[in-house]
């Protein structure tokens, strides 16, 4: 599971350009592991510098130009999952509730709750009330 996502990537991009651009181009080239090349000089047109924007793009070339960057897919619904999983948990909602709100069989919940134990998320307060989960977030209401 990806509770613990590598963006060492990412974090070099936007240590470049910021986060606008850089979840621009996570989010456009999309693929994991997608390999971009970053050119050391370009006509206008040219799609990251439409992307990003021409001052972002130069600072990218001079970073990284004649180098290929491996811009990595940013999905954070496992994440977000474990969050709510998390979050409900710790309001007393049975495994079978947060499965059937997240949409995971209940092993899928009971390996995730296990996993956030080791990661120390036990003790951590939270405000977020039941009622508050969204359908965005994977909950149902009736």
């Amino acid at each position: 599971m990806a509770i613990k996502t590598n963006f060492k990537t990412a974090s070099r991009i936007c240590d470049v350009i910021g986060l606008p651009g850089t979840m621009a181009m996570c989010g456009f080239f999309g693929k994991a592991g997608q390999r971009v090349y970053i050119p050391t000089t370009a006509k206008p047109e040219h799609l990251l510098k439409k992307l990003v924007g021409e001052h972002d793009f130069n600072r990218l070339v001079d970073a990284f130009g004649g180098e290929y960057l491996e811009v990595p897919e940013v999905d954070l619904s496992a994440l977000r999952r474990a969050g709510i999983i998390y979050r409900l948990s710790n309001r007393g909602v049975p495994v079978h509730d947060i499965a059937h709100l997240v949409g995971a069989a209940p092993r899928s919940v009971k390996a995730i709750r296990a996993e956030l134990r080791l990661e120390g998320f036990t003790d951590l307060a939270d405000t977020l009330q039941v009622e508050e989960i969204t359908e965005s977030e994977g909950g149902h209401h009736d």
